[in-house]
């Protein structure tokens, strides 16, 4: 295993996360303050309808093409099954789009009509998708650049368009047109390498569709709390439910960063178990290492972060953030399990079946909190959920792969994140009843700057060799 590429892969594609995360920090509170909590309700509400549209675009091509494309030797090999799997995502997009127009025209309600109008160009956006293509080659320092600049675009033009409640409209083409533009760039550079002749898709029908109902169930996973809500309440409480869930998000993004990195690493290792097992357990050393303080943080700098970022009216929503942090690790963990120990090895049917046994969980319990504890029993909802699909995981991962994804050592990440709770207490004290963007900020650097200190006393092996490497 070269670690070495591995740490340069996954620093261009941490600098590409985190400006996932720093422009949503940015953006957020001013969408929200112009928009209103109502506008981005309804946005988040028609963003989840739309996404299992985007879904059956896909049809599982990402997952399988990523795979497929990293186990191969020769570029020749790669061009092959880039072109044949164009040709199929060409077809289920085309699909998805004229399924998408009949939803509008007769099944959509009569106000959500034109957002969803303006959304259809992330369905036409993936005509253009390539990017599977260039994470099965490992080209993490081109994928981050690309994101980088589109995002920078991004971020100018929701500030210099969004200004009224109405453009909650305007904010969605503007998040879709930017996903058309990422796109594109990948699509140019791969066009040309794109061979209609001597191709064979069928050979690939069979996994994109497994690999699609499983994704279908993750979409309806991820987006029936939304949904639901939409429906059985009112869009103003998908807006406060949007919120803490998207905070929490934008930290498991940096999760996803490493699993991105090392999944197709796994794929190339498949003959070597002893180099799988040091991946997994890379992987699992950088959760630990990560959740435990960002747990912590956001339960103590909860009512900081919502009155720092948003309206007072926000604060609604603060213990919902505190539920759904503690889904951060949880996802990460069933992602290491799902990406780097069954889709390698092709346990496509019992990811469908953790999937779907989690959807059947979310719905009953949705159904059952929404209506009494609105936004909160969603994020329980969640929680839960998510939990029993680790259990699941872990079960399977220790009985089938003798893979045991958590150590003794990992305690200590959790024993450290505890050194962070000082600083909290002295800007308690310090700066009671006062919130600002800047004291946050400061805060959470002093903390970071804290737990950093406490693993280099502790002789962490992971921080001494990015010193080393740095």
């Amino acid at each position: 295993m070269n670690r070495k590429k591995i740490f340069t892969d996954y620093l261009f594609n941490l600098a590409r996360v985190l400006l996932n995360i720093a422009i949503p920090v940015v953006t957020l509170p001013y969408v929200i303050a112009r928009i209103g909590s109502d506008g981005y309700g309804i946005f988040s509400y028609a963003n989840s309808i739309v996404a299992f549209f985007t879904l059956i675009a896909g049809l599982g091509i990402k997952e399988h093409a990523s795979r497929t494309i990293a186990s191969q030797k020769s570029s020749e090999e790669r061009y092959k099954t880039a072109s044949e799997l164009w040709i199929i995502q060409f077809l289920s997009t085309t699909a998805a789009l004229v399924l998408f127009f009949i939803y509008i025209v007769f099944f959509s309600r009569e106000e959500y009509k034109g957002i969803y109008t303006v959304f259809s160009f992330l369905i036409l956006g993936s005509y253009l998708n390539t990017e599977w293509y260039y994470i099965g080659t490992l080209q993490f320092k081109y994928i981050a650049v690309r994101t980088m600049i589109v995002k920078v675009l991004n971020v100018a033009a929701i500030f210099l368009l969004i200004k009224s409640p109405s453009d909650y409209i305007l904010y969605a083409l503007i998040i879709s047109l930017t996903s058309v533009l990422n796109n594109f760039v990948s699509f140019i550079l791969l066009i040309p390498k794109i061979s209609f002749k001597y191709i064979s898709i069928k050979k690939h029908l069979k996994p994109c569709i497994t690999l699609f109902s499983l994704s279908i169930v993750g979409v309806i996973n991820g987006n029936i709390d939304k949904a639901l809500l939409g429906s059985l309440l009112n869009p103003i409480y998908v807006g406060y439910y949007a919120v803490s869930f998207r905070l929490t998000r934008i930290l498991q993004q940096i999760f996803i960063a490493m699993s991105d990195v090392l999944s197709p690493n796994i794929s190339q290792n498949l003959d070597s178990e002893k180099k799988q097992i040091s991946i997994i357990n890379m992987n699992m050393d950088f959760i630990f290492m990560i959740f435990p303080p960002a747990i912590v943080g956001i339960i103590l700098y909860r009512n900081d972060i919502l009155l720092a970022l948003f309206d007072p009216e926000m604060l609604q929503t603060a213990l919902v953030l505190c539920i759904l942090s503690f889904t951060i690790p949880v996802i990460a963990m069933i992602n290491v399990v799902r990406r780097q120990i069954m889709l390698p090895h092709k346990r496509d049917r019992i990811m469908i079946f953790m999937n779907i046994m989690s959807m059947m969980i979310n719905i009953i319990l949705n159904l059952i909190l929404i209506p009494k504890y609105k936004h909160t029993g969603a994020a329980v909802t969640t929680l839960i959920a998510e939990s029993s699909t680790l259990l699941f995981a872990i079960i399977y991962a220790k009985k089938e792969f003798k893979v045991t994804l958590f150590k003794a050592h990992h305690i200590k990440y959790i024993m450290l994140s505890l050194t962070i709770i000082p600083v909290y207490l002295i800007r308690n004290h310090s700066y009671k009843d006062h919130y600002s963007l800047l004291i946050l900020t400061v805060s959470i650097v002093i903390s970071v700057l804290i737990y950093l200190a406490a693993l280099i006393i502790s002789k962490d092996k992971y921080i001494n060799f990015i010193i080393k490497k740095i």
